[in-house]
């Protein structure tokens, strides 16, 4: 029997970083939470921390999004339980900074499965339970890696730009329907996306993460404006002052925003 709730959201990655946060910020607007992650342990921790109330529910799903069988059997189990989904955050992803002439090819094939085709596939089995809410919402988190040629960033860059080329389709494809569809541009975040990627040497990781700490938008605050612009239907949902000029400048100047990148120094260190 699904669970007769007003609100019903669906997060990926949910165990850590900015999937954390949004799930958080989400139970806190009273929804019921439907949760994926390959880290079982991070989902039971996050369940844990969370106010206690009686009239939301939460669901805990172990899958690897790079499995199909996995992705297919949460996500039945989780249109059982819910009369109708009204969020869907696509949020998972892994990270690999590694020059493309380095890549192991095994290496790229499991980031675009995890990245680009975790949130196709489930989307796709999805997308029954969102078209019975009036007002449902998919979200799809990309990146400016997908807006700039940044060295090291061929496989990053290719899934997130790939999840954008099929959000805009996907969102033509809905546009006179129940659901709409928004690309979300985070800020630098300090997550554990680029500790647990792969890198091509350990300076080269820490080089990144020191990035990312100096530069970080708070986690709390970028969760909660991504959904208020989700709640309101926003399309492309661009998150600080940083993320604004690369989305402008990339948009208006492409050419002279990759010239840049490839004559500056500092940006070789992330590869």
């Amino acid at each position: 029997m699904g669970i007769s709730n007003k609100k019903n959201a669906v997060v990926t990655g949910a165990a850590s970083g900015s999937g954390r946060a949004l799930a958080q910020e989400l139970w806190n607007r009273n929804y019921s939470l439907a949760l994926v992650d390959i880290d079982y342990q991070g989902l039971i921790s996050l369940r844990n921390g969370l106010s206690e109330n009686t009239d939301q529910q939460i669901l805990l799903y172990k899958v690897d999004l790079a499995n199909v069988e996995e992705i297919k059997i949460c996500c039945e189990d989780i249109l059982k339980q819910f009369i109708d989904i009204d969020v869907l955050f696509n949020n998972a992803g892994i990270s690999i900074s590694i020059p493309f002439d380095d890549l192991d090819i095994k290496d790229y094939k499991k980031l675009i499965d995890i990245n680009f085709w975790g949130t196709v596939i489930t989307t796709k089995y999805l997308l029954s339970g969102l078209k019975k809410s009036s007002r449902a919402r998919i979200a799809n988190v990309i990146s400016d890696f997908a807006l700039m040629g940044f060295p090291g960033k061929t496989t990053y860059g290719a899934s997130k730009s790939a999840i954008m080329g099929f959000s805009y389709a996907l969102r033509t494809e809905l546009y006179e329907s129940n659901i709409k569809v928004s690309v979300i541009i985070p800020p630098a975040m300090n997550t554990n996306l680029v500790k647990k990627g792969i890198s091509t040497n350990e300076q080269k990781r820490q080089n990144e993460m020191l990035f990312l700490q100096k530069n970080a938008y708070p986690l709390e605050l970028a969760a909660s404006k991504i959904i208020n612009k989700v709640q309101q239907g926003k399309f492309r949902i661009v998150i600080g002052k940083m993320m604004w000029m690369i989305d402008t400048v990339s948009r208006l100047f492409p050419s002279m925003l990759h010239y840049l990148i490839s004559t500056r120094r500092e940006s070789k260190d992330f590869a």
